[in-house]
Order: structure tokens, then sequence, then C-alpha cells
């Protein structure tokens, strides 16, 4: 005996039992047989659903806003006349990417003018409000100088009241000119377990101007003569000395003459060069005359 299902419903799921027995056609002497019992099960698969997922349409979210994530799951229509039974969803979540909020930078040092051999100490520190940061981070700064990459540091946090804080400082010993000019720190935060959920914080940068400045030099001004007859020529030569391996940057030297008697200015007609960090000016007189004698100081 065959017993046939179209269009089977979930309600036709279940146990079935069959009892059967044998009798003998047309004849009164043959007793039948007795009866027998046996059961099997039908189980019907509920159609596939559509699952849909509503998180306005953003995965990355920033710390400390609200989400509010809807899941739904739903039977095409061609199918769902068959689901003829109560039914209740399961739902599993992934989860949503988060991204670290962007945190503040300062770049400063004791002061913005050095002397050549002293010592520079630029001190870099990102803050990041610990509000909802509940993973280990970790900041990547960088120090720059016009443009060019001088070191790259990876900094663990320090937690504070209220903050959490990454610093660093970039020593600079005996600085020379060439240290000098605009740097830029530049950082951002991450966790530090690598996770592919958590978006790192945007990029932040500070700038500071650092200048140095020529250390004083030694001056010296002579003549071949102290005495020199009237009507003959005189040369003063002027040299100034820079005693200093730090001074890593071409240089030019000024010079001015001044008589203390009758407070006249005199320039410089030849200047030269004649060593590292040694220059010399001359000053000609011609022709002299009584009123050129006096105290003279270069400047």
């Amino acid at each position: 005996s065959m017993f046939q299902f179209n269009n089977t419903k979930l309600s036709d799921a279940g146990s079935y039992t069959c009892t059967g027995m044998i009798d003998a056609v047309k004849s009164s002497f043959v007793e039948q047989s007795n009866k027998i019992v046996d059961s099997g099960s039908i189980s019907i698969k509920i159609p596939t659903p559509l699952v849909t997922i509503d998180s306005q349409n953003l995965q990355v979210y920033n710390t400390s806003t609200s989400l509010d994530l809807t899941c739904s799951a739903s039977i095409n229509s061609t199918e769902s006349p068959y689901v003829d039974v109560f039914t209740s969803a399961v739902f599993e979540w992934r989860y949503i990417r988060g991204e670290i909020p962007t945190p503040d930078i300062i770049l400063n040092t004791t002061g913005t003018l050095y002397n050549v051999e002293t010592l520079l100490i630029l001190s870099c520190k990102i803050t990041l409000r610990r509000e909802n940061i509940d993973v280990n981070t970790m900041a990547t700064i960088k120090l720059y100088k016009k443009d060019m990459l001088r070191e790259t540091r990876m900094i663990p946090v320090v937690t504070e009241r209220e903050n959490l804080t990454y610093h660093t400082d970039f020593h600079f010993s005996e600085i020379k000119l060439s240290d000098s000019g605009i740097y830029k720190c530049e950082g951002f935060v991450d966790d530090d377990i690598n996770s592919s959920f958590i978006i790192p914080s945007d990029v932040v940068e500070d700038y500071i101007t650092i200048n140095v400045k020529l250390p004083t030099p030694e001056i010296n001004l002579n003549t071949s003569d102290v005495y020199y007859v009237a009507g003959s020529s005189l040369v003063l030569s002027c040299q100034l000395l820079l005693m200093s391996d730090n001074i890593n940057k071409d240089t030019v030297a000024m010079f001015e003459l001044k008589s203390n008697i009758n407070d006249v200015l005199i320039s410089a007609l030849e200047v030269i060069n004649e060593a590292n960090l040694i220059y010399t000016a001359y000053f000609h007189f011609d022709d002299l005359k009584l009123s050129v004698a006096g105290e003279y100081t270069c400047t």
C-alpha cells in the first residue's frame, strides 16, 4: 500500500504508524494473520530563509557612539504557504569594526633658540581619552625634518586618570647648524593585538621650529706697524675665527671698522675666507693724513 503526500507542508512532518495483516481471499477456512505494526518518522526541512541586516549602511563606528543593528529572516513567498506551523528564529551576530577616536598631539621643547653644541630634546606626546577604550593600545610616532623621516618609534600606552598617553623624547646632543629647521611629529593609535575589527585612529601631527645660534667668534684687529708716515699706505686686517666642529653649513662674515675719534664707519672692501671658519677683512688707507690717526674698533 502507498500513501502519497502532495505539496508537503511542515505540518506533515512527524511519526507515522502502518498496521497490516494478511487474509485469504474467498476462503472461510483460512484464518487471517496477526496484525503487524511498523513506525517511521518523516522530517521536513524548513526552507532556507533570506537573512538581512540593517546597520545604517555603516561598518566602521567610533567609540562612544550608539549602535543599533536589526537582523531579520524571511521565507520566500513561493514557499511560505507550506510553512504552516509556528516557527522561531535563532540569530548569530558577527563583530562590527570599531575605529579608535582621533587623539591629540603636542610637539614641544624647552625653547626655540639653541646654541651650537648644546643639548636639544624634542618631546612628542599623544593623548587619547580612555573612555570606551577597553583594549590594549600603542602609538606609532614618527619625527620628520623638512618632510624627511628621521626616526620611527612604537610607544606603549601610559594610563593616566582620564587619558591614555603615549610619550617619547628625541635627543640631539651637541646640535649642529644643520639641526635647525621645522620639525614635525606624526602619530596614530592602534590596538596591539592586530585585530581586524579595530580601525586605527586618524593620523595627527604637530610642528615646531628650531633655531640654532652661531657661537660667538674670536676677533683680532691687526696692523703691521704702530707708526706710519703721512702720505704712506696703511692696511688694517680684521680676522674672525669660529672654534667649533659643529658648524656644518656654509657661513659668511660681515665686518665694519669704526674710528673712535670721528665715529665714522668704514666698510671692508675685501673679505677672504682663508680657511674653514676663518675670515679676514682688509681695510686699505692710501695717502695717509694725520686725521686718520687714532683708535679703531673692528666689529
